[in-house]
């Protein structure tokens, strides 16, 4: 399934209209759907009687070819993935743009799902985390309209020149691995996409030297007070172009990998360390690209400037100023040259 579009229908309460788009490959494979042979698209209505909870099709089940399963008494709000109002083109791209990714994601178990178009990932996964699903869930898009970053600054994208995603999963004592394990996991498939990058704390990623420097990736970590507790990691990687004065992308540096392969490094790479918080810490360590670095900590409550000289175990920054460690958990860092 490459995509969900939601839409009220009238006469019915609370109604849906659920539009699912099949891979077109299926379609070889004579897949019959209620009696209807090679279907792209189908509509699927689904509603709740005002009198009961329990969710019904909504013009019955013309089920002349014995195609459907019997669903049983399920809860639908455990398969709420998208809850936000799209159309059907938004919700189904081109099929096969992500399939090593989708590959990757299926054999973790995880879910995946690719739209064209929504207003922040990050915002949806939590939403649908807070109305039940608790799965470990990745959602692509080629285009934010509420693109979201650190501060809410707003995230700026081209349409399918960045890879832009958000990972949900469940999270119980150590939260910050997840977001340690995909800057790690990021940072690898850029290296294996041969473009020569360093992790900036606390979230980016940066190119440093060459003819084309600038920031290459940035990262948005929040946490789901939902049950069970999760966090939502949305990245937005410059791939083809990069629509930002002073920002940078694998193509301005001479990479020609598309966002599937890069994206596909990083999902093949991310259990190993989703599994290994030490590892983690280890590998935010030796990609840093701010460790052993001058710099000056920009925050609301007055600026530091020192020398960067060890990450904390729930990823602050140590500074050492004028003798003392100074532990820093939230700020922009800025790297200073020498004689700055």
């Amino acid at each position: 399934m490459y995509g969900i579009g939601t839409g009220l229908f009238d006469r019915i309460e609370n109604g849906v209209r659920v539009d699912v788009g099949l891979c077109c490959g299926l379609a070889t494979k004579r897949v019959g759907l209620v009696g209807e042979p090679d279907v792209h698209r189908v509509s699927v209505e689904l509603a709740v009687h005002g009198d009961g909870g329990d969710a019904e099709f909504a013009a019955g089940t013309d089920d002349t070819d014995g195609d459907f399963a019997s669903v049983g008494d399920q809860d639908f709000g455990e398969h709420v993935l998208l809850t936000s109002p799209m159309t059907p083109s938004d919700a189904t791209p081109p099929p096969g743009i992500f399939a090593s990714s989708r590959a990757a994601a299926m054999a973790n178990g995880w879910g995946f799902t690719h739209v064209s178009s929504t207003g922040s990932t990050n915002t949806e996964l939590a939403r649908a985390a807070r109305v039940g699903a608790n799965g470990t869930e990745l959602l692509v898009t080629d285009h934010q309209s509420a693109g979201r970053g650190r501060l809410d600054r707003r995230w700026e994208d081209d349409r399918s020149g960045q890879l832009m995603f958000s990972f949900r999963t469940p999270v119980s004592d150590d939260v910050h691995v997840v977001p340690g394990a995909i800057a790690v996991a990021a940072h690898e498939a850029v290296i294996a996409a041969g473009v020569d990058a360093g992790i900036k704390w606390p979230n980016d990623l940066v190119v440093e030297h060459g003819d084309a420097p600038g920031k290459l990736a940035g990262m948005l970590s929040e946490y789901v007070d939902s049950s069970p507790a999760c966090v939502v990691i949305g990245l937005g990687l410059n791939v083809a172009s990069a629509p930002v004065e002073g920002a940078t992308s694998l193509a301005a540096n001479g990479s020609s990998a598309e966002r599937d392969d890069v994206l596909s490094t990083l999902l093949e790479r991310l259990p190993a360390l989703l599994n290994d918080p030490n590892l983690v810490r280890e590998e935010l360590r030796r990609r840093s690209a701010t460790l052993g670095r001058r710099v000056r900590v920009e925050r609301s409550g007055g600026d530091l400037v020192g020398i960067a000289t060890d990450l904390t175990a729930d990823g602050g920054l140590l500074l050492s100023l004028d003798g003392s460690q100074v532990e820093v958990s939230v700020g922009d860092v800025i790297h200073l040259r020498i004689e700055e």
